[in-house]
């Protein structure tokens, strides 16, 4: 087996996205269809929506129906932290194939979600390791048609093939 240096991976990565980032102008990496300041007229509703100060009348409700109140973070929400990017990126490039081969065997269900326009966890960066898992009916499941989420007339609208989503 091949030894891999994963922070090195890691940083390559995010090297390919920050180049990419640049010379777009400013892409939105999750979202290659917007910029970042397309995304920050959506950001702002939603920290202020979870911000105490500005939504005190329903904040109450909020964190227990979210099951945070016992939290103490502070802020409780944040729609981005750099600090727990920072603490996790050293798990970015791990192989957690062994986990989900034990799920597929329990019968357990399992949802890989990869926006469709995502440039940095998108579709193409999950697809190769997806391939190598042990998934029930693999053939089955790979040989259908690829089908797209999309939220429609705010209603979740799926396309199902044989019990399986692909």
């Amino acid at each position: 087996m091949i030894a891999v240096n994963i922070t090195q991976a890691a940083d390559n990565c995010s090297q390919i996205i920050d180049y990419v980032n640049g010379v777009s102008g400013g892409v939105f990496p999750y979202d290659n269809r917007i910029f970042g300041y397309d995304w920050d007229v959506v950001e702002q509703p939603v920290n202020d929506y979870f911000d105490a100060t500005k939504n005190a009348a329903n904040i109450t409700a909020l964190w227990t129906a979210i099951h945070v109140t016992e939290s103490v973070k502070v802020p409780k929400f944040e729609m981005g932290c750099s600090a727990c990017g920072a603490a996790l990126q050293p798990d970015n490039m791990i192989d957690y194939s062994s986990d989900f081969n034990r799920l597929f065997a329990r019968n357990s269900p399992v949802l890989i979600y990869a926006g469709e326009f995502d440039a940095q966890d998108g579709p193409y960066t999950q697809e190769p390791w997806l391939r190598k898992l042990n998934i029930p009916d693999y053939d089955l499941f790979w040989g259908q048609a690829r089908k797209i989420y999309y939220i429609w007339d705010d209603e979740l609208a799926t396309f199902v093939t044989g019990g399986y989503y692909r």
